[in-house]
């Protein structure tokens, strides 16, 4: 490991995402709910966050390319962005869908993180497994949000749809290279900036949610 930061901007926006998320979980687990499955999949979504920030913020500032802790730290960077997306999933179904249909959803997604764990094993461990393995659980999150709004014309929900958006325009700055500035907020530093925003707004949205519903489904409605 060494003793110099590489990528500071990238390392520390990494890292202060991780105790963002670390905080959310906290919150999470202290607030009363009306529905406890779906806080349990929330905690499990913000803690796979905050572990791949603190893994991936670690390869980013202190790992070189042929180390060997690069390389069991990476693949687990990328699982744990998996295992994050599988997470949204379930929270997505839990939002908006019944039972029996939350039931495919889950085996579907359980699917998905099979195959891309996969490829992060045995393919090119590249960023694009992971964002190709989240975005699906992504979409879904936001026309969750979308239909909740429709359904109920909550206000608060619109922090969910916000924090979703700005988390996909978040992916695009990072894969298109998009940067404000070389070394300060190049894209990934400013993928993790965009991000941290859109989970604080995506919490807002859910801890709503999961504390004035008596029960999650389609046919439930929030008290505006």
């Amino acid at each position: 490991m060494q003793t110099r930061i590489t990528d500071p901007a990238v390392t520390l926006t990494d890292y202060g995402l991780a105790i963002e998320c670390a905080v959310v979980v906290v919150l999470l687990l202290r607030r009363q709910v009306t529905d406890d499955t779906l806080r349990l999949w929330l905690v499990v979504f913000f803690s796979a966050a905050s572990a791949a920030s603190l893994l991936g913020g670690t390869v980013h500032g202190f790992l070189r390319a042929d180390s060997p802790r690069r390389a069991i730290l990476w693949p687990a960077t990328l699982i744990s962005i998996l295992v994050s997306g599988l997470a949204v999933s379930f929270v997505a179904a839990r939002i908006q869908l019944g039972p029996e249909a939350q039931q495919v959803v889950r085996v579907l997604a359980i699917g998905l993180l099979a195959i891309m764990v996969l490829a992060v094993i045995f393919a090119k461990q590249s960023f694009a497994i992971a964002i190709a393995g989240y975005l699906p659980a992504t979409l879904f999150l936001l026309y969750a949000f979308a239909a909740t709004y429709e359904r109920t014309r909550a206000g608060m929900v619109w922090w969910g749809i916000a924090g979703v958006s700005l988390s996909i325009v978040g992916a695009a700055v990072q894969r298109l290279g998009v940067k404000i500035h070389r070394v300060y907020l190049d894209h990934n530093a400013l993928y993790h900036v965009l991000q941290g925003a859109g989970f604080w707004m995506i919490y807002k949205a859910v801890q709503f949610i999961s504390t004035t519903l008596p029960s999650i489904g389609r046919t439930n409605a929030i008290a505006s």
